[in-house]
């Protein structure tokens, strides 16, 4: 049963079925609400495809067997904001594969749209030589590519973008046509968290320590995606920092010899990575 609202203060949660439970303590581990409706026009209810659900690359992929009957440009990326950039490098690469076995690539002019300030930043300032390696294998494919970059709006078979120079000052925007598309969102914590001073960020992030605590509300730990993380440092367009499956994985270990420490009456010292 979904929440609709967490009261800390009472250590009670609402479900949407308008009952109530209580609890001793409690562990977040909600994932991200996707922040479509913060562009106009961009999602599944818009104009572009998602991948971040199972049943939104369902449909994906439905639009990608129509759009080969009639190719055209395609544009991959993630918007301002968004905090998951791996999959649109891998989504990206994975359309152009599935292009060049149905001999069509030659009609598909590819760019990649991202808030990154660089290729392969992954909302990390880089891991390794990731800007050099996705650089050369984006040049190779033939696959442009526009950094520092937001999405004003999107239209059908339209998208409106505005560059951002490195003293954030605006570049102008450019229409670019597409017939295909997939933009990850920002992602936001869910309403149910959101608006609770003291827990959750002005994103709706649930605030914790190194220890995946609450400061405020000592009972309540986090895991996940639903964690306020800052980001690694300041970029032209706003970018988030992703939370990888081996951090998510430490988190949760932290997480569970943490409450036991508390139960046994100790404090908590494990921290997640």
């Amino acid at each position: 049963m979904a929440a609709e609202k967490v009261f800390p203060d009472e250590n009670r949660i609402r479900l949407i079925d308008g009952s109530d439970i209580s609890y001793d303590y409690l562990v977040i581990a909600t994932g991200p609400d996707l922040a479509f409706d913060e562009i106009e026009g961009l999602g599944p209810d818009g104009f572009t495809q998602s991948i971040c659900h199972v049943d939104h690359a369902e449909e994906a992929h439905k639009a990608f067997e129509e759009f080969c009957k009639n190719p055209a440009p395609i544009i991959v990326g993630a918007v301002q904001g968004a905090s998951c950039y791996g999959p649109a490098y891998e989504f990206l690469f994975q359309l152009d594969t599935e292009l060049r076995k149905r001999k069509i690539r030659d009609k598909v002019p590819m760019t990649f749209v991202t808030a990154e300030p660089y290729i392969g930043h992954l909302g990390l300032d880089g891991v390794g030589d990731t800007k050099g390696l996705l650089e050369s294998e984006m040049r190779e494919h033939h696959i442009k590519w526009m950094t520092s970059t937001k999405v004003k709006k999107v239209e059908k078979g339209k998208m409106t973008v505005e560059q951002i120079g490195d003293d954030g000052s605006s570049k102008g925007e450019v229409e670019l046509p597409f017939g295909y598309s997939m933009m990850l969102p920002a992602f936001r914590g869910i309403p149910a968290v959101s608006g609770i001073e003291g827990l959750s960020n002005p994103r709706g992030f649930t605030i914790v320590d190194k220890h995946q605590q609450n400061p405020k509300f000592k009972n309540i730990f986090a895991v996940g995606v639903c964690v306020a993380i800052p980001p690694t440092g300041p970029t032209p367009v706003p970018c988030g920092v992703p939370k990888t499956g081996f951090m998510i994985e430490s988190m949760v270990t932290a997480t569970a010899k943490n409450i036991g420490q508390i139960l046994r009456g100790q404090e908590p010292d494990h921290e997640g990575t």
